[in-house]
């Protein structure tokens, strides 16, 4: 993941649900000649907790992705969504993770410590297994280590064995 990705997360991230619009907003002025698909997922996110209610901030955010796409096609459209919801999912694991009092950075009292790799982009999350996994073994991780490999297989051999 980039730095960007990171910033984008940190403006996502912390404080009231106003300074993170004010964030993310930011972040899209600032950011868009250089990283236009994650200045538009910041605008999106900024509509979606901008809205009065969660439907009417995905309202208006597959309003504009609408738009965005008769302005600049499929293809991009469908980029930017994918890395929208890759964003999403990423955010909502972290969540689920930092609450999770079974593990073990929470006995031991170190959530921060996965909150910064995400914010560095030291790490990402794998969509198969919602595994967590450090950006430079990504490529190993889905080759050999993620979990949903096994499951793959199984079927596969299964599938076979009928």
């Amino acid at each position: 993941m980039s730095s960007s990705f990171s910033s984008l997360n940190e403006a996502a991230g912390g404080g009231g649900k106003t300074e993170r619009v004010a964030s993310l907003l930011q972040y899209a002025k600032t950011n868009h000649e250089t990283n236009p698909t994650e200045s538009l997922t910041a605008l999106l996110e900024a509509m979606r907790l901008s809205a009065p209610n969660p439907q009417r901030g995905e309202e208006a955010a597959n309003a504009a992705m609408a738009r965005v796409r008769a302005t600049v096609g499929d293809d991009i459209a469908d980029h930017v969504l994918d890395v929208d919801s890759r964003r999403q999912r990423a955010v909502e694991v972290v969540r689920q993770l930092l609450s999770d009092e079974s593990t073990i950075l929470f006995e031991q009292g170190r959530e921060d410590i996965l909150r910064q790799t995400m914010e560095d982009g030291s790490s990402i999350v794998c969509s198969k297994c919602g595994g967590v996994v450090p950006s430079g073994r990504w490529q190993q991780h889905q080759r050999f280590w993620c979990d949903a490999i096994e499951t793959e297989e199984e079927n596969h051999d299964m599938a076979m064995a009928e």
